[in-house]
């Protein structure tokens, strides 16, 4: 396999420009501001909301332009948006995560 047919299964397969916009507003977005608390506080609920399902909603609404600027049939532009949500998920733990560790204890 060379080069351009594995970049070419990558671009049928992943949404770049949804992974990057996910991965990064969701760092920015979770690190920088208390969303949870605004979130429990806003609608007075007492019950804990785990941050994976606020991480899922907020990836869902992330998607909402993606799904309707996407090229294709519905069914696998959807299947792009949770390919890209499960990638985005994965390298936030492997990889900036880590990064974000390192970065912290050197301060």
């Amino acid at each position: 396999m060379n080069e351009q047919a594995f970049i070419e299964i990558i671009k049928q397969w992943i949404s770049i420009p949804y992974l990057l916009t996910f991965v990064f507003l969701s760092y920015g977005f979770f690190k920088k501001t208390k969303i949870k608390q605004l979130i429990l506080n806003f609608f007075k609920w007492e019950v804990v909301i785990s941050k994976t399902w606020i991480v899922l909603i907020f990836a869902f609404l992330i998607a909402i332009p993606f799904y309707f600027l996407l090229e294709g049939e519905k069914n696998v532009v959807l299947m792009k948006l949770i390919i890209s949500y499960s990638l985005g998920t994965s390298f936030y733990e492997l990889i900036i995560r880590r990064i974000d560790k390192l970065v912290s204890k050197e301060r």
